[in-house]
């Protein structure tokens, strides 16, 4: 990231502080009036607007630039908390070069990682530097702009007029404290100071024009009734309100006549469907569906509202979803939480696994009190969307459900919805093979007719690297991974698969899986044939490719970081750091952890004593969630980019510059 100096005054066309028009800001610099106040850049990139300061003061100040590259945009930008001016300056600098790396970040889905200040960021400064079709996009994008974020973007554009606004106000509460003490509370002024500074952190030179509120208000109106009725249902308010209350929104901007009505207090019509779930139990729930078929849409609310709301059955339902969705039976996790009254999961989990026998010859309880009824399940296998019949179908597994979703799935339905906006935890490939296996356990039919879909992901995932590119993927199989084997291997498997990478196992020894996935078939293989045994020594999946002398370029370890055995004298850093020095110099290290909240992990805590920076994704090893497998393989391919880019410019110089052949390019890059 370079740094230069630049001054010097633009011309631009504004209102502001009863002027009329006038001089305004350009590039580089700082000028007059306009409908944002004069500004006093004393922190690179961020506009601090001060409305007393006279026009013609600080004309010559000069501001100190950041010119970013490819990868600052990324690293400085995109995965750390930048502030709105700063990236507003990377689009002034090189708007090309920054919308096509949000672009690569958008299509390797690592933008699921970001947080909704980033996401919302990145909106407001495409909107303040008129990135007009940029800003269409990313409105687009359900999981890049939803409610959350779009809310934070206008408070973010909004930000300069509520300063002034604020200032405003506290000095004339000032000057009233001034001639009368006790008719302003110094909490009030304090309270006043403290948002005016925490709005200044954010500020900009841009405005919210009219333009701009036109377009969210477009966007309020591209928002579905039925998505609206699962906003009334599921969330609180709130955050309409703030929207309203600053965009002015109009009742007939929404395609539900009364949603604004009921977001400021008032109740839904009588007959609505909104009004008739408010009422919703396992009794009446078929006579809903229905009544009002998109009810059907809206599980997520369905299952809270058919369920005993006892403070002690929470917890243990909270216990049992857990269970159902580690991949054990309703059988087993019944089983093992009435047998523990430990509150801790993972002694319920290592109780199921010592004891399968005994949990095996047990009398089969109940079904769960609150159970869907068979009528009501019938319906929604019909009607709701099949990725969510997938999640949730230990919920609703019956003889009815289990035929009705292989004939959708035999008719060539999709397993996604893209319309579904309510399925917001979306079922990926990570999550679909891990539903594959589950259901291949149960001897669910429908098991294979999801294997065509998935054998689709898995296009869509491979991410076609260049031939050059060497990755290793080694997959943790040790004891101490047992309750998360099945989603270490999925995970290992699927990376080699869209890495075309070389896949290995370890325990206290390597050990090669039956075969090298390509296909979603393999895949299953791969995990099925894979069992959690012996020791845990990552330096063991290491040693073939020191030994052999194998270069790859990228080392990905998929593991709990459990590392608790050497392997020829050598713990995994200093095999790697020998690695590095003798074989491959430019190898870097990729760590996919499963660990508890707090722990840093012991290979990556040894790799940064060894001076080695490696980036890591983590899992919860108790509940594993795959379907961020996503984010986590755009955050791999990330790392690879470096790779890439370096082949790409040696590419353009020794072919079309020097004219060499191909034989050439390809020695260069090996030495």
């Amino acid at each position: 990231m370079a740094r230069g100096r630049a001054g010097g005054r633009g011309r631009g066309r504004g209102r502001g502080r009863g002027r009329g028009r006038g001089r305004g800001r350009g590039r580089g610099g700082r000028g007059g009036g306009g409908e944002d106040a004069p500004v006093v850049w004393d922190v690179p990139g961020i506009a601090q607007i001060d409305a007393a300061l006279p026009d013609d003061e600080n004309k010559n100040e000069e501001v100190q630039l950041i010119i970013y590259t490819r990868k600052s945009i990324r690293t400085d930008l995109f995965l750390k908390d930048a502030k709105v001016g700063e990236h507003v300056n990377a689009i002034i600098q090189d708007p090309e070069r920054y919308i096509a790396e949000l672009q690569t970040m958008i299509d390797r889905k690592v933008t699921l990682t970001f947080s909704v200040a980033t996401k919302a960021r990145i909106l407001c400064a495409c909107f303040i530097t008129k990135q007009t079709a940029t800003v269409e996009k990313l409105l687009a994008i359900p999981s890049f702009c939803s409610l959350a974020e779009v809310v934070k973007c206008v408070q973010l554009l909004d930000a300069p007029r509520k300063v002034r606004q604020l200032k405003r106000r506290l000095e004339t509460l000032t000057k009233r404290k001034a001639e009368k003490p006790k008719s302003v509370k110094p909490k009030t002024l304090a309270t006043l100071r403290t948002h005016i500074h925490n709005l200044s952190l954010e500020l900009h030179s841009g405005s919210f024009s009219g333009a701009k509120q036109r377009r969210i208000r477009k966007w309020v109106s591209t928002i579905p009734k039925s998505q609206l009725e699962f906003f009334l249902l599921n969330y609180p308010t709130d955050s309409w309100r703030a929207l309203a209350d600053i965009i002015h929104v109009k009742r007939t901007d929404f395609q539900l006549p009364y949603f604004q009505r009921v977001c400021f207090g008032e109740k839904a019509p009588k007959n609505s469907l909104v009004s008739a779930a408010k009422d919703l139990n396992k009794q009446n729930l078929a006579r809903l569906l229905k009544k009002f078929p998109d009810l059907c849409l809206c599980y997520s609310y369905i299952r809270k509202q058919c369920r005993d709301e006892s403070d002690e059955k929470k917890r243990g339902d909270a216990k049992l979803d857990q269970l159902l969705g580690m991949g054990f039976t309703l059988h087993e996790a019944q089983e093992g939480i009435a047998r523990n009254h430990d509150p801790n999961i993972e002694v319920i989990v290592e109780y199921i696994f010592t004891h399968q026998q005994q949990i095996r010859d047990a009398p089969h309880r109940a079904a769960r009190p609150d159970d869907i009824p068979t009528k009501a399940k019938k319906i929604l296998a019909r009607q709701t969307p099949l990725e969510t019949l997938i999640w949730w179908y230990h919920e609703l597994r019956c003889p009815e459900t289990e035929t009705i979703i292989q004939d959708r799935l035999r008719s060539g339905e999709s397993i996604t919805d893209v319309n579904n906006a309510q399925a917001n935890y979306g079922i990926n490939y990570g999550k679909l093979m891990e539903r594959i296996l589950w259901f291949r356990e149960k001897n669910i039919k429908f098991s294979a007719d999801l294997l065509p879909h998935a054998e689709k992901y898995l296009q869509i995932i491979d991410m076609k690297p260049r031939d050059q590119l060497k990755v290793a993927v080694l997959g943790d199989a040790s004891g101490s991974m047992e309750v998360a084997i099945k989603s270490a291997t999925i995970i290992g498997s699927l990376l080699s698969v869209a890495l075309r990478a070389d896949l290995k196992f370890f325990s206290s020894e390597s050990f090669t899986p039956p075969c090298i996935p390509r296909a979603a078939i393999e895949v299953v293989h791969v995990v099925e044939a894979v069992k959690a045994r012996g020791g845990t020594s990552m330096a063991a999946a290491l040693w073939p490719y020191y030994h052999q002398r194998i270069a790859v370029n990228l080392i990905v370890l998929v593991s709990d970081e459990g590392e608790n055995e050497k392997y020829h004298g050598k713990w995994f850093h200093e095999l790697f750091l020998a690695y590095k020095e003798e074989i491959a110099p430019d190898c870097q290290v990729f760590l996919v952890s499963f660990l508890q909240v707090g722990d840093e992990g012991t290979i990556k805590t040894r790799l940064n004593e060894a001076g080695i920076v490696a980036k890591q994704f983590r899992f919860d090893p108790n509940l594993p969630d795959t379907s961020k497998f996503d984010s986590l393989l755009g955050q791999v391919t990330l790392e690879t980019s470096w790779f890439t880019e370096r082949w790409e410019v040696m590419e353009h110089f020794c072919l079309r510059v020097f004219l060499c052949p191909q034989s050439i390019l390809e020695l260069i890059m090996e030495f």
